[in-house]
C-alpha cells in the first residue's frame, strides 16, 4: 500500500518510486495499492522494466485514459467520482464504466460502514467485478451478516471457474427479464452463455424470468444451487424460470451436454453443498468492548510513599469524567450507550465520552519514567521482553544516549511498562486517574497549569526531541506533577478488546508534530481531557519514539 499523503515521515533519501520498486522486488508482491491517486505517468514503464506483471490498484475510479496503466480500482461508497455517487443503492444496477470500456479492468465494490451489503454484492455480480471483504476497518469491526456471507460463498467459486466469461467474453448488461425488480447480465464466451441474476426484493421472486435461443443438445444449469435449471423448451426458445430468495443471486449456464463431464458435475455437487448452508439472517451485532481488569497495588500509607510520588486527593463519591477525542478511522470506545461511534460520527469530528467513575485514593509519579530509571530496572531485574524488536531503539549499546538520561523512556510497549511498574511495586494509571490528576481534580483545568495554553510551559517540539522530565516546572499541576502535557504521550491502564482488536488510550500528547497531512494521528501537546485510541498489534510495532509512561500506587487515604 502506497500512502501518497505521507511525504514527511521516515524519508530515506530515495523517491517513492524507487522505494516501491525495491519493496516489490524484495517481497514478490503482485501489485501496488495507490490509495487516493490514480495517475502513475512514467512509473508504469519503470515498474514494468523492474518487475513485469505487477498491477496498480487505485482507491479512486480512474479516468478512461488511465485504464492501460491502472489495472484495478475500488468502487467505494461514498464514491468520490460524482458520476457514480450513490449509484450502488439505485434499484436498477448500474454499469461500471471502467468494466464496460475494458473488461479486463478489475473493480472491487465495498462500503466500510454498511451492515447490510447485499446491494453491493449484487452489483458486483451484475458487473462481473469483485468485492472487498473488509470486516475490520482500521480497528472498527463491521462483520458481514450471515446472508451476505452466504451470497459470497456461492458466488466466488463461479467467478473463479468462469473468469474468462467476465474478462474476455461479450457482455450484455440488463438482459431483458420478466419479473419485477429482478435483473440479469448475459456473458458469452467460447460459444457458451452465462447469466448472472439478482433479486432486489425483500421477498421471493418466482416464475419464468427470461427466454433465450435454444439449440438441440443444450443443457441449462443453476450454478448457485448446483442443479439442473428449471426450463421449458418452446420450439427454438428456452424459457428459464427461477425461485429466488429475498435479495438472492442466481447464475444460469447454458452448455452443450457433452461439456457436462465429471469435473463439471463435481463442481455442481460442491455448489449444492454450499447452497445447503444458506442463511437468510441479515441481522448484525457489534462486538462488545471489554475493559481488561486492573490489579491494585498494596496500599501505601500516604506518609510512606515511594520516592518521587505525590498523593492525589480524590472525591469520596462517584463523578462524571468528560473525555474528549477526535473521531478517526479507528474509532474510539463505547460511550453514552453507543457501541461504536464510528457509525454515528463523521471523520475528524470532535467527540465527548462521558464516563461515570469512582476513584480510590492513589499516588502518582511526579514525572514520567526516565531512561535512567528504566536502565536501573533492566540492570536489577534482568528483564528481557519476549519480542525484543524495536525495544529501546533509541538507546546506544544498551545505554541511554548521553545527555538523555532524564528524558522519558520511549520505545517500550505496554507490557514493558507493566513489567517496570510491577518491579517497582506500582502499576500504570487508569485513564480516569491520569485525567483527574492532570486536570487538577474538580477544577477540570484544560491544561495542567490552568485554562489557557502556554507554549512556554511544555515541550511542543521547540527542542526537536523529547526533553528532560523536569525541564518545564511552570507546566506542573497544582500537586506538582510534571509533563502532563507535551513531551511524550503516556500509556494508561485502559486496555480493551473487542475480540478482534486490542487497544489502549494514550494521554498528554507529545513534542512531535508533522504538518504534511490530516491523515496522521493526533499530534502535539493535548488538553488534559483528551484521549487518543492506540491500536495494539505486536510489541515490535507498539513501541515507538513518542510514547512513554508514568506509574501510580494505591494509598490508604
Amino acid at each position: 500500500a502506497y500512502n501518497p499523503w505521507d511525504q514527511i515521515a521516515r524519508n530515506n533519501g530515495k523517491n517513492d518510486e524507487e522505494e516501491l520498486i525495491r519493496l516489490v522486488q524484495e517481497t514478490g508482491a503482485d501489485g501496488i495499492f495507490l490509495d487516493t491517486i490514480s495517475g502513475v505517468a512514467g512509473f508504469r514503464e519503470k515498474l514494468d522494466d523492474a518487475a513485469p506483471g505487477v498491477v496498480f490498484q487505485s482507491e479512486i475510479t480512474p479516468d478512461p485514459a488511465l485504464l492501460p496503466e491502472v489495472q484495478q480500482s475500488w468502487m467505494e461508497l461514498p464514491v468520490w467520482n460524482g458520476a457514480y455517487k450513490n449509484a450502488e443503492y439505485d434499484d436498477v444496477p448500474f454499469i461500471i464504466r471502467s468494466r464496460w470500456l475494458d473488461q479486463r479492468h478489475m473493480v472491487y465494490h465495498l462500503s466500510r460502514w454498511s451492515h447490510e451489503q447485499s446491494n453491493i454484492i449484487q452489483n458486483a455480480w451484475m458487473n462481473g467485478s469483485g468485492v472487498v471483504v473488509w470486516e475490520n476497518v482500521f480497528g472498527t469491526v463491521n462483520e458481514l451478516n450471515a446472508r451476505d456471507r452466504s451470497l459470497l460463498r456461492s458466488m466466488l467459486p463461479v467467478m473463479r471457474r468462469y473468469a474468462d466469461f467476465f474478462t474476455k467474453g461479450i457482455w450484455t448488461p440488463l438482459y431483458p427479464t420478466n419479473l419485477g425488480r429482478t435483473y440479469a447480465s448475459l456473458w458469452e464466451f467460447n460459444h457458451k452463455k452465462m447469466w448472472t441474476i439478482i433479486n432486489r426484493q425483500e421477498q421471493r421472486a418466482e416464475g419464468p424470468l427470461f427466454k433465450t435461443d435454444h439449440e438441440p443438445g443444450t443443457r441449462y444449469f443453476d450454478m448457485i444451487n448446483g442443479k439442473e435449471a428449471d426450463i421449458r423448451i418452446d420450439g427454438n426458445l428456452a424459457w428459464i424460470s427461477v425461485n429466488l430468495n429475498p435479495r438472492a443471486v442466481a447464475c444460469i449456464v447454458a452448455i452443450n451436454e457433452k461439456d457436462a463431464d465429471s469435473d463439471f458435475l463435481s463442481f455442481l455437487k460442491a455448489q449444492s453443498q454450499i447452497a445447503s448452508g444458506y442463511n437468510p439472517d441479515f441481522s448484525y451485532a457489534l462486538p462488545k468492548h471489554i475493559l481488561k481488569p486492573v490489579k491494585a497495588t498494596k496500599k501505601y500509607p500516604v506518609s510512606k510513599l515511594p520516592p518521587g510520588m505525590i498523593a492525589i486527593p480524590v472525591n469520596p463519591d462517584s463523578l462524571l469524567m468528560r473525555i474528549h477525542f477526535r473521531q478517526r478511522e479507528c474509532g474510539f470506545y463505547p460511550a453514552d450507550g453507543v457501541t461504536d461511534i464510528s457509525y454515528t460520527m463523521t471523520l475528524d469530528q470532535p467527540g465527548i465520552a462521558v464516563r461515570k467513575t469512582k476513584l480510590t485514593p492513589f499516588a502518582m509519579d511526579a514525572t514520567p519514567v526516565t531512561n535512567a530509571a528504566f536502565f536501573v530496572f533492566l540492570k536489577v531485574s534482568k528483564y528481557h521482553p519476549a519480542f525484543p524488536d524495536n525495544f529501546l531503539k533509541h538507546w546506544i549499546g544498551g545505554h541511554p544516549a548521553r545527555g538523555e538520561e532524564n528524558n522519558p523512556v520511549t520505545w517500550i510497549s505496554p507490557d514493558d511498562a507493566r513489567a517496570y511498574a510491577a518491579w517497582a511495586g506500582k502499576r500504570l494509571p487508569t485513564e480516569e486517574e491520569w485525567q483527574w490528576a492532570a486536570q487538577n481534580g474538580n477544577k477540570e483545568t484544560l491544561y495542567p497549569w490552568g485554562k489557557q495554553y502556554d507554549s512556554m510551559r511544555c515541550n511542543h517540539g521547540q527542542t526537536g526531541n523529547s526533553s528532560s522530565v523536569k525541564k518545564f516546572p511552570d507546566g506542573r499541576t497544582e500537586n506538582g506533577l510534571y509533563d502532563m502535557c507535551g513531551n511524550v504521550w503516556q500509556f494508561t491502564e485502559s486496555e480493551r478488546t473487542d475480540g478482534h482488536n486490542d487497544y489502549c488510550i494514550i494521554r498528554g500528547g507529545a513534542w512531535y508534530v508533522t504538518k504534511g497531512s490530516g491523515w496522521y494521528a493526533d499530534q502535539g501537546p493535548q488538553q488534559t481531557s483528551f484521549g487518543a485510541k492506540y491500536l495494539l498489534t505486536w510489541p515490535g510495532l507498539d513501541r515507538c519514539a513518542t510514547i512513554g509512561f508514568r506509574c501510580v500506587v494505591d494509598t490508604d487515604r
